[in-house]
């Protein structure tokens, strides 16, 4: 009969149970971060955790828009981790968290000088990023050269032709050769956007596909004098040489960019175009724009 000596209470009625009175639960706070508690940026860059600590102190300043905190926290992890005062080597992504918090400053000089300087990527916010800061401190050539490595990757961008347009435009020249290769351009942008799948059921993807359509018809209306067709037929007529550009105030951009545009556009343009616009529309049938993107 010792074996059947349970206790009492199992058999106690389901009703009958009173469960313990717990406290009410309440998340930690961090308002500060604890990873901003260091002693000095030397002594924790050497620490087997430190770099990933400073690197979130960073970033925390950066969320919080401490710009000039964020931006000083970043030249330091470049400048320990190039004097190999640190347990990293890499400092690319600080590099660009430090160009990004420059652009926030408004310091276009430091921000050039970082991306001349940064560790080479082949990711294409990196590339993207050099793009638009090269275009901002006036150097369209050095601008449309990462805009053409980021196309290798991502052929299918419409913003990134958008970005072309404008470094074209911008150029200062007065050949009216820059006009039409912005038009190519811009309306590849439209071509490109207009024949991707975009979730439009959704609102807020709706209102941006529209204010976007908007604006690249703005912008490709305020280029005056331009036929895209002229560019493609001027590409075609010979080996796009550093005597050619110079003749028509091209001569900013490698010739290889300007080849690469000829070659992305020339099958879309003029009697013999090679893809219609709803051979296209097939073909960029699987880019299809993630709302969460959008």
């Amino acid at each position: 009969m010792d074996d059947f000596n349970f206790d009492d209470d199992v058999f106690i009625s389901k009703a009958e149970r009173q469960m313990p009175e717990q406290e009410p639960y309440e998340a930690k706070q961090e308002p500060h971060g604890w990873f901003h508690e260091f002693d000095s940026y030397e002594t924790l860059m050497q620490e087997r955790h430190g770099p990933n600590q400073l690197k979130s102190a960073i970033e925390h300043d950066y969320l919080y828009k401490r710009y000039d905190k964020a931006l000083a926290g970043a030249l330091k992890f470049i400048e320990l981790t190039r004097a190999k005062q640190s347990k990293v080597s890499s400092t690319r992504e600080m590099s660009e968290i430090a160009i990004h918090c420059a652009l926030r400053l408004g310091r276009l000089d430091l921000a050039e000088q970082l991306v001349d300087e940064k560790q080479a990527s082949f990711e294409t916010g990196s590339l993207l990023l050099e793009a638009r800061v090269y275009a901002l401190c006036g150097r369209p050539g050095d601008a449309l050269a990462a805009l053409v490595r980021y196309h290798a990757l991502r052929k299918l961008d419409y913003n990134a032709w958008h970005l072309l347009a404008r470094i074209v435009q911008d150029t200062k020249s007065d050949n009216s050769m820059r006009n039409h290769v912005a038009k190519l351009a811009i309306q590849r942008a439209i071509r490109i956007m207009t024949s991707s799948h975009w979730p439009l059921h959704i609102d807020h993807v709706k209102r941006r596909y529209e204010r976007e359509l908007v604006q690249l018809e703005a912008l490709a209306s305020q280029v005056q004098d331009s036929d895209p067709c002229k560019f493609i037929a001027w590409a075609k007529a010979g080996p796009i040489t550093q005597e050619r550009t110079a003749q028509v105030g091209l001569e900013v951009f490698a010739c290889e960019d300007i080849e690469f545009i000829y070659q992305q556009t020339a099958k879309y343009y003029g009697e013999s175009a090679a893809v219609s616009v709803e051979d296209e529309e097939e073909d960029n049938s699987t880019e299809i724009r993630n709302p969460r993107d959008l």
